[in-house]
């Protein structure tokens, strides 16, 4: 059937229901939060203002969340986390939780204890 001359198209009920030869999406991004440290000005642990995590939704309907940066190990490579959830703000908060573990108690942390995420790979 046409409409106006243009072919009828038939939609999907879900972005996991999308069918195009060759590619298949995988995840969704559902949410994109920016955080900040919320300590006093005499006792902030990072050198930036704000920092994001991003949640995205699998096919099977589960939620992974990770930041856009990563504290470096004591040997000096990037401790990248994330967690999943069964909603958004589970995991969310799971990913919270474990990058703030992975920081523990250090203080006064400068641009070089950070890794940042390439923006065209996260």
């Amino acid at each position: 059937m046409t409409l106006g001359g243009l072919a009828r198209v038939h939609l999907p009920e879900s972005w996991r229901d999308l069918n195009v030869a060759g590619v298949r999406p995988v995840e969704r991004v559902v949410a994109v939060f920016r955080v900040s440290d919320t300590r006093t000005e005499s006792r902030l642990r990072f050198p930036f203002p704000l920092f994001s995590v991003k949640v995205v939704e699998a096919l099977d309907g589960s939620y992974w969340a990770s930041p856009n940066v990563a504290i470096t190990t004591p040997d000096g490579d990037a401790d990248w986390i994330g967690a999943g959830g069964d909603t958004i703000e589970s995991a969310l908060e799971a990913c919270l939780a474990v990058f703030m573990k992975n920081i523990g108690e250090r203080e006064w942390l400068q641009e070089s204890d950070f890794v940042w995420v390439d923006p065209l790979n996260w």
